[in-house]
């Protein structure tokens, strides 16, 4: 069974991998010919953790993350509410930023030391299905066959687009800035600063002495205002605190900053279309505030390919594939997704009455066991339906 997978994100580059690793025929397609140093980073929390482990790649990882604790801070109240994962009986019951080209590279060569078959510069334009098979389709007319496709393109993917899925496209109006700033920070404090005027600001520090950081960002005119009027817009986070203005003064290029204003979700009715399946934000696509997208995309990926191999060896059908794949992952995640929702719209309240109730709420479900527990459990992204597929894996398992 030849498997193409378009995308060497988080999601392309797990899959090619656990697929190797199982013996799989995977080629993996990727429009970019390198991977763009910039500050985009994400939350890695239990589920991200264990996947990584589950492939061996863990501990070579680990140089490359700063373990935190979690707190939300809300100006208006001056107070903050602690997440302690290390309250929950999972494995790696912690959480760090990683900075997405620092991972994307660190899965590049796992995959590369796999023999993967990696088409670098390859855009995907379409792709037919045709007699149970799918055809993709790039630029310059090229086509090449496969009996299962993986789509893990993105929010917009192209796949998705033409494969004649059902799914809905939420466009989310609200847009944020990611960057790394050379100065360093709270060595295992991650905050996150909810505002009076809506906006938030996160910080986490990184190894060698860098801190991460992303905040709210004009949701069109983010370009005007770093080219003309940056330290008026600086200016306009004082409130925030003296940490905030150090960190934003501090960094080196602003164009280095990755500017993200085209956030969107995605809801499908299934994630997969024989022979072709999604994983990560085409299949997902969530707002960033329970810092899960990545993390859910990884776990896609490995569940799905375990599942592929059991197609392989005849165990079951590509159909039930499909099925088991879409029970165990879409209803879970689409939890996640509409708590994160909430979150992000709660996040951007600004009437006073609307914050005290949200601010209020917000410290009695932290301080309600069972409500804190299940909150920290859906954050740190565990699944009991998933455990057998996030042990250690090895070539034919």
């Amino acid at each position: 069974m030849r498997i193409g997978i378009v995308g060497a994100g988080p999601a392309g580059l797990v899959a090619s991998i656990a697929g190797a690793e199982l013996g799989l025929d995977v080629t993996l397609f990727e429009r970019f010919s390198k991977f763009k140093p910039a500050g985009a980073g994400f939350g890695l929390q239990s589920n991200g953790f264990r996947v990584l482990e589950a492939l061996g790649l863990l501990d070579g990882f680990l140089p490359k993350l700063n373990i935190c604790h979690v707190y939300v801070h809300q100006l208006g109240r001056r107070r903050s509410v602690a997440y302690d994962f290390g309250e929950l009986p999972v494995p790696h019951n912690y959480f760090a930023v990683a900075i997405r080209h620092e991972l994307q590279e660190h899965l590049l060569k796992s995959a590369l030391e796999r023999g993967v078959n990696i088409r670098i510069g390859h855009r995907c334009t379409g792709v037919d299905i045709n007699n149970g098979r799918a055809v993709l389709r790039f630029e310059n007319y090229k086509e090449e066959e496969f009996d299962v496709v993986v789509a893990c393109d993105g929010a917009h993917s192209v796949v998705r687009e033409n494969a004649g899925a059902e799914f809905r496209k939420k466009y989310i109006d609200q847009a944020y800035l990611r960057g790394v700033a050379p100065v360093p920070s709270n060595k295992d404090v991650f905050v996150e600063i909810w505002g009076e005027d809506g906006r938030i600001f996160g910080i986490c520090p990184l190894p060698g002495d860098r801190t991460f950081f992303f905040c709210s960002a004009p949701l069109e005119n983010w370009q005007e205002i770093r080219d003309n009027s940056l330290e008026e817009w600086i200016e306009s986070w004082r409130g925030y605190g003296d940490q905030v203005m150090s960190l934003l003064r501090a960094v080196s290029n602003w164009r280095d900053v990755n500017y993200d204003n085209r956030l969107c979700e995605i809801y499908m009715k299934r994630w997969y279309k024989i022979p072709v399946f999604f994983a990560g934000d085409s299949a997902h696509a969530m707002r960033p505030n329970y810092g899960q997208g990545a993390n859910c995309a990884m776990v896609d990926s490995l569940v799905l390919m375990r599942l592929l191999a059991e197609v392989v060896e005849g165990r079951i059908s590509l159909g039930e594939a499909g099925k088991r794949y879409d029970s165990i992952r879409r209803p879970f995640v689409t939890e996640i997704q509409r708590r994160s929702g909430s979150a992000g719209v709660m996040s951007g309240w600004t009437s006073p009455t609307s914050r005290w109730l949200r601010d209020t709420a917000f410290e009695l479900f932290s301080k309600i066991g069972f409500l804190r527990r299940w909150n920290l459990l859906l954050a740190s992204g565990y699944n009991k339906k998933e455990e057998p597929f996030l042990t250690p894996l090895r070539k034919g398992s």
